[in-house]
């Protein structure tokens, strides 16, 4: 697997789970292997209920940092990318699909500022 085309051409790409009923799961692949899981809750109150890194690897197998946080639901965690055709991912041999939502050039919140990004380029030059 490669996963700098799944990251795509900025710092990452963000993948979201086909709807189910409360939550809404979002996964960020960035170009350094690191890996963001986010579950949303839908509704008037929305925000995130929980957020856990991770890293992959070339087989498309993540690993969680651990110890979890307190509400972590840690069967909601994609563990390993069984199918991937360019756009549509698969995760453990489920039948939900997850789409990508926005390619990523920089994302600030969490570590991948422009400066980080430029100073990137620069060194593999």
């Amino acid at each position: 697997m490669n996963l700098t085309e799944l990251c795509g051409s900025g710092c990452g790409t963000r993948y979201e789970k086909e709807y189910q009923n409360k939550f809404r799961d979002c996964i960020t692949f960035y170009f350094d292997g690191k890996v963001l899981f986010e579950r949303f809750c839908y509704g008037e109150g929305a925000c995130r209920v929980f957020s856990v890194w991770g890293v992959a690897d070339h087989s498309g197998t993540i690993t969680y940092k651990q110890p979890f946080s307190n509400g972590v639901d840690a069967s909601a965690l994609p563990h390993q990318i069984t199918s991937w055709n360019g756009h549509i991912l698969l995760f453990d041999h489920q039948r939900f699909c997850w789409q990508p939502i926005r390619e990523l050039t920089y994302d600030s919140q969490n570590g991948y500022s422009p400066i980080r990004l430029l100073l990137r380029r620069l060194c593999k030059r």
